[in-house]
C-alpha cells in the first residue's frame, strides 16, 4: 500500500510499517488528540493528533515521514501477538524485542 492508505488504516485503528524497514518489530500507530498531563505541576494541555513509532528496543518515539517512507509502496498491515511475544507483518513473523533493561537469556532475539 502507499503512504495515503497507511495513514487512513493508522485512523481507522490499524498498525503499519515498511517491507523496505531494516528493524525487526518496529511499526507506526495514530494517537488521537487528548488532554495530557505535562510539567512539574502536571498542568493539562490539549495535544494535538500524532504518529508514534515503535523501535527496534521496544521504546516509543514521535514520527516524522521521510522523503524515501512517502513516496514507497510497501507499506503493510501489523497483526500483533503480544502476548506470544510475536508481531507478524505480511507473511513474516519477528519475535519482539526486549523493552530496555528487560533481562534477556542467552539466544534470544
Amino acid at each position: 500500500m502507499n503512504i495515503g492508505e497507511a495513514v487512513e488504516a493508522m485512523v481507522a485503528g490499524d498498525r503499519v510499517c515498511r517491507r523496505g524497514w531494516n528493524g525487526r518489530g518496529m511499526w507506526l500507530q495514530y494517537v488521537p488528540g487528548q488532554m495530557a498531563p505535562y510539567g512539574p505541576v502536571g498542568d493539562i494541555i490539549p495535544m494535538l493528533p500524532f504518529v508514534i513509532m515503535r523501535t527496534v528496543s521496544g521504546e516509543y518515539v514521535p514520527w516524522l515521514c521521510s522523503q524515501i517512507d512517502l513516496l514507497a509502496s510497501d507499506w503493510e498491515l501489523v497483526s500483533t501477538l503480544e502476548a506470544e511475544g510475536r508481531v507478524v507483518v505480511g507473511d513474516r513473523v519477528f519475535p519482539l524485542p526486549p523493552l530496555r533493561g528487560a533481562v534477556v537469556a542467552p539466544g534470544d532475539c
